[in-house]
């Protein structure tokens, strides 16, 4: 499977898992308590739930390959959207929808970024740990990545097995 290839189905994987009851608010948390980006999580979710099995050292090559869209697009179109929840301003909630979507273009672009870095995915796994385990292991790694201790996500695993 080429990049491009790779990188749509990342995109409708994402899309369908992160549209289930209460997967963005789990996936949103992770992201404000441990520091997860939430493209590499669902990232890390799509390879678990193909068989295989990131590492700490592939989900380190996947973050330094979105590591500047993120801070220098993904981020400042965030804040920008967020700032405009509060401002009682006409035209802000027309604005804010506009910059939702845009935010969301620029997530499409991340996961076509990770796409990209699919030299670096993990073979298959070698031992057959069940789709179960092997997305708990993943988003266990994911968090312990970025903040240093392995969380569980019970809601995101289920909708990822469950799919």
């Amino acid at each position: 499977m080429d990049a491009a290839e790779t990188g749509e189905n990342l995109w409708r994987f994402a899309v369908t898992v992160y549209a289930q009851s209460a997967v963005a608010e789990e996936c949103l948390a992770a992201q404000r308590r441990h520091g997860c980006d939430v493209c590499v999580l669902l990232a890390a979710a799509f390879a678990a739930a193909e068989g295989r099995l990131p590492d700490a050292r592939t989900l380190a090559a996947w973050d330094a390959a979105v590591e500047r869209w993120r801070s220098d697009v993904v981020k400042p179109l965030r804040t920008a959207r967020d700032a405009l929840k509060s401002l009682d301003v006409a035209g802000a909630a027309e604005l804010r929808r506009a910059v939702l979507g845009d935010e969301l273009q620029a997530e499409r672009i991340e996961f076509k970024l990770l796409a990209e870095a699919a030299t670096r995915w993990p073979a298959p796994y070698e031992l057959d740990l069940g789709t179960e385990a092997r997305v708990a292991a993943t988003m266990r790694a994911v968090t312990a990545y970025y903040n240093g201790d392995p969380v569980d996500l019970p809601i995101l695993m289920e909708a990822v097995t469950a799919r």
